[in-house]
């Protein structure tokens, strides 16, 4: 028993760090949350860039994980509104798509991403970079680039 056990104090657990995932397919959102979860990450997950913005607003997140390619907004132009709000425009983004051209990419980049990853891709690519742009500023981090994957 720890020193602070016996004095009748319970050690105090990190908060965890809250990830949004926007995704359109349910079973995307499934598999992407569970992965999330075992990388130590609280998830939300939900279905559209309306539903973003409301909890964005309301919620403490800290890094958004968005797909490119869904119905009435794509992830480009949701990247956008949460690059454009100064509440919420530190708040770094992952885009995930099935799109793989330069274009892409190229888009990924003027709408505000931080990272942009081509499906299927490397989960453990996908937890270091989760990790290095959560990063506190006390603990530099290696990769606030935009990745080449």
């Amino acid at each position: 028993m720890s020193n602070a056990q016996q004095n009748g104090h319970q050690p105090q657990e990190t908060p965890k760090l809250t990830a949004l995932i926007i995704d359109d397919d349910k079973t995307n959102r499934q598999l992407f949350a569970r992965v999330i979860e075992s990388y130590g990450y609280q998830v939300l997950a939900i279905t559209n860039g309306a539903e973003a913005i409301s909890v964005l607003d309301s919620r403490d997140v800290h890094i958004v994980l968005l797909d490119v390619m869904m119905p009435d907004e794509n992830g480009f132009e949701i990247c956008r509104q949460i690059k454009d709000k100064p509440e919420t425009a530190d708040i770094p983004v992952i885009l995930m798509t099935a799109l793989f051209d330069p274009q892409s990419r190229s888009e990924a980049r003027l709408a505000g991403a931080n990272a942009f990853f081509s499906k299927p891709f490397d989960m453990d690519e996908l937890k270091r970079t989760m990790q290095n742009l959560t990063s506190s500023p006390e603990e530099p981090s290696s990769l606030h680039q935009f990745p080449q994957t």
